[in-house]
């Protein structure tokens, strides 16, 4: 790329590029934040309060509340004589609607009616501009004056200088005393399922679009997280300070392509490179996740919620009508996991990307074999206002036949996925999370009732805030972790009415955009009509039907850009395959019929490894063909083979003949549209036509009878001249 050396046009254009890279991350966020609601503000105080510890997760009479964390300058001054104390509201909260307006408002100053503990000043007092510090709050939990019945608080940090404010962080204190549990109700069940999907990284089996799937899976990649903490949770046991431990059961949403790609990955193999292929770089971490994850999913309690093949996107797929290919992805699916981890519990549940469906994609779900489908509780929002947060069973609509369904909470989903990017610390949104658990079980506290939870599909948490997210669930006294299929298993509410299923505009703006389904059709195409020439039986195509399969996964809804190159080498690879059975007579090239009727020969060659069958069709205006002009044919592996076709020329002249190849079931073959326009030919006819025969047969009749009379006439003449010489 060449240099711009004028300075005067850089600096006018330097401005706007600065500007545009500022919002780029802010254009780029807003489909993946579109489905959430504002659980976290960014202060605009001056004082950024980044809080990293808060303990215990459930304080206990005697118990010294610990909060900690970091304050950080974001002002362009020096600010002097700091002093941080911890807030407290003088009462608890009776809705959970008070929660998200209360956390929302990260700039609003606590109520003057908020009690003040362990005032401490900075140290040092000072804070240049941009620099931080950390901080310390220790509170005895007696001294706050809690109660004996369990409840929720508004509690905070709050920062001032000089005596006026200039931060504040809001959280919330969850009190459950143990000496409380037998009169307190029954607890909470919390199911939790877990994702391991990733974006494709294969065109298909072979052919490595990229090596990122590499970082994902090493010691502290992402995948590697999930697994660790999901793991952690189903082994942790014991009696900690106040109570037992208890383990939490994971149901583990996997998608098989996942597990396909890192097993291939345990060999070497060749991804692209700047300079041509390299080898990649994750075979020893395959080789060490695979084994972590066979661990994970089959301890007791884990269960495994098969995905379809590739994750598709399956509102969107359906829609641009791949119904077919996202049925045969879940079969794929099923058949891949049940290879790879056979001795995994596998359940038959589906769970569209997003939560989100319309009636036609759920019926598809259920004709696939999912017989239960995880959604948003927004996708079938409770009719009124119901006073209390149902349980996660439910039954809905979809074209007026009745599915069953377990929904995750909107608001805990949207909590737990916030505490990926909230700017006061993922501690705040784990927090709000417990505090939110709390806050139902109290609405109804003699009822049994299931909350089903589920990050993102494609999260990438913090180590230590996935560790603490799942371990948690299994050290409160409110909460009993429980199983996916306990939750399903437990009565519908009939209390409770829902409205029709909703697919929200903000899930369609995030599906896989229309003219590349449109581009992802043609290639199917072009996969089905190479299918059908093969036998039956035949069993090499899988890995191109897994990859059509592939080109519909929700996870190119993130990296478009790598979709396309994905799908330029499935073309390219497709193309290959069917240009190995072609015509091979030569273009333009003249064959001469010589009587009425004649053969037309037609050479086709098969370079694959196996037979094909093909129809061969010729095509022309002004010659006679017969069967229609088609002949159906076996092509022997690696053979060029002449197929004779007859045609009928009823006049002589050179006429024009287009030949083209079709699969058994008419369906055009070719990877281009010229080859599935056919090869053009050109047939000689020197026969005479009927009326020239008459005629020419006329005139030598003519001819000849002429001949005779003149010879007859000789012959008179002759004997005339002889006779009076007698």
């Amino acid at each position: 790329m060449s240099r711009v050396r004028r300075r005067s046009p850089a600096a006018l254009v330097r401005p706007l590029l600065v500007a545009l890279l500022a919002v780029a991350p802010l254009i780029v966020a807003l489909p993946s934040r579109a489905a959430a609601s504002e659980t976290t503000t960014t202060t605009t105080n001056p004082i950024q309060i980044t809080l990293t510890r808060l303990t215990p997760i459930a304080p206990q009479p005697g118990d010294t509340l610990v909060l900690a964390g970091t304050l950080t300058n974001t002002s362009a001054d020096t600010i002097s004589d700091l002093y941080y104390a911890l807030k407290l509201a003088p009462t608890f909260y009776s809705a959970r609607s008070s929660l998200d307006a209360y956390a929302a408002d990260q700039d609003g100053v606590f109520d003057p009616s908020f009690l003040t503990f362990g005032a401490k000043q900075a140290d040092p007092s000072y804070l240049a501009a941009g620099a931080s510090e950390p901080f310390r709050l220790e509170v005895p939990v007696d001294s706050l004056a809690l109660g004996t019945s369990w409840q929720v608080r508004a509690m905070g940090i709050s920062v001032s200088s000089y005596g006026s404010s200039v931060g504040h962080l809001r959280t919330l204190l969850p009190w459950a005393p143990r000496a409380a549990t037998g009169t307190m109700g029954a607890r909470t069940g919390v199911a939790w399922v877990w994702p391991l999907i990733d974006r494709p990284h294969r065109a298909m089996p072979g052919n490595w679009v990229d090596d990122d799937l590499a970082p994902q899976i090493n010691a502290t990649g992402r995948l590697t997280t999930l697994v660790n903490a999901g793991l952690a949770a189903e082994q942790q046991q014991g009696a900690g300070k106040h109570s037992t431990t208890t383990s939490v059961p994971i149901t583990w949403a996997i998608d098989p392509m996942l597990l396909d790609e890192v097993k291939a990955m345990t060999t070497p193999y060749k991804v692209p490179g700047s300079d041509g292929a390299v080898t990649g770089s994750g075979s020893e971490s395959a080789k060490q996740w695979l084994p972590l994850v066979h661990s994970a999913v089959t301890r007791s309690e884990a269960s495994v919620l098969a995905l379809p093949y590739a994750d598709p996107d399956v509102v969107a797929a359906i829609r641009a009508g791949f119904g077919a290919t996202v049925a045969a992805a879940a079969v794929t699916g099923r058949e891949r996991l049940s290879s790879l981890l056979p001795s995994a519990t596998t359940l038959d549940y589906g769970w569209p990307p997003g939560g989100f469906a319309d009636p036609r994609s759920l019926g598809a779900l259920r004709a696939s074999g999912d017989n239960t489908v995880l959604l948003s509780s927004d996708a079938v929002p409770s009719a009124g206002d119901p006073t209390y947060t149902p349980t996660a069973h439910a039954q809905v609509s979809a074209n007026g036949v009745p599915v069953d369904a377990l929904l995750t909470d909107a608001t805990l989903d949207n909590v737990i996925n916030d505490g990926l990017d909230n700017p006061d610390g993922w501690r705040v949104s784990l927090q709000r999370f417990l505090a939110e658990t709390l806050m139902i079980q109290r609405e109804q506290p003699s009822t049994v009732r299931d909350l089903v939870v589920m990050p993102n599909r494609r999260w990438a948490p913090d180590p230590t805030y996935a560790a603490a997210l799942l371990a948690d669930t299994g050290k409160v006294p409110w909460i009993s972790p429980i199983t996916l299929p306990a939750a399903d298993d437990a009565p519908v509410d009939a209390n409770i009415v829902r409205r029709p299923l909703t697919y929200p505009g903000f899930a369609r703006h995030n599906e896989l955009p229309p003219g590349y389904l449109k581009q992802v059709g043609d290639v199917r195409r072009q996969i089905s009509a190479f299918s059908a020439i093969l036998p039956s039986t035949d069993t090499s195509t899988q890995p191109l039907s897994n990859a059509e399969q592939v080109t519909i996964s929700s996870g190119w809804r993130i990296d478009h850009a790598g979709s396309l190159i994905a799908l330029d080498k499935l073309r390219s690879l497709v193309s290959h395959q069917m240009n190995q059975v072609r015509i091979t007579s030569r273009p333009g090239s003249y064959i001469t019929l010589t009587s009425h009727g004649g053969k037309v020969p037609i050479t086709v060659e098969n370079s694959l490894d196996q037979a094909v069958t093909v129809i061969v069709k010729i095509k022309s205006q002004r010659l006679t063909l017969a069967h229609g002009g088609q002949q159906t044919v076996s092509l022997p592996a690696h053979q060029q083979t002449r197929v004779d076709l007859h045609a009928d020329a009823k006049t002589s002249g050179v006429f024009k003949v287009t030949v083209r190849l079709l699969t058994p079931r008419g369906q055009p073959y070719g990877s281009t549209t010229s080859t599935r326009r056919g090869t053009e030919l050109y047939v000689r006819s020197t026969v005479y036509g009927t009326i020239t025969l008459v005629i020419t047969g006329a005139a030598t009749g003519a001819l000849m009878l002429a001949v005779a009379i003149r010879l007859a006439r000789r012959a008179l003449t002759s004997r005339r001249t002889t006779a009076p010489a007698a």
